[in-house]
């Protein structure tokens, strides 16, 4: 099942650091900025995004991502099935609401 959300950033705003237990790909519709992955073994590292681009986070990798001073918007897809089979959908967790598949 996949999951689909519209993230905007605001000008210079940076996301908490995460690590996701399901894949997740996003297209940047608009503004720029760039993601940081941070690897078990090696030093932080950084690349730069753009409008058009197509970026997917490695499973599991913590990273954070970080808009430009004008901002971003994030078409955000992520694959749930994983997340809703094992009862951990992050999403329920913070809003209380189960979304697609879960228990009302």
């Amino acid at each position: 099942m996949l999951e689909s959300w519209l993230v905007e950033l605001g000008a210079g705003a940076r996301t908490r650091t995460q690590r996701e237990l399901v894949e997740q790909v996003f297209v940047v519709l608009g503004g720029s900025g760039d993601t940081t992955l941070f690897g078990d073994d090696s030093d932080p590292e950084t690349f730069a995004w753009g409008v058009g681009d197509l970026v997917a986070i490695p499973l599991g990798l913590p990273h954070s991502h970080q808009a430009s001073v004008d901002g971003a918007r994030l078409l955000l897809v992520r694959n749930v099935f994983l997340e809703l089979a094992l009862g951990a959908n992050r999403v329920a967790a913070l809003t209380g609401n189960p979304g697609p598949g879960g228990d009302a």
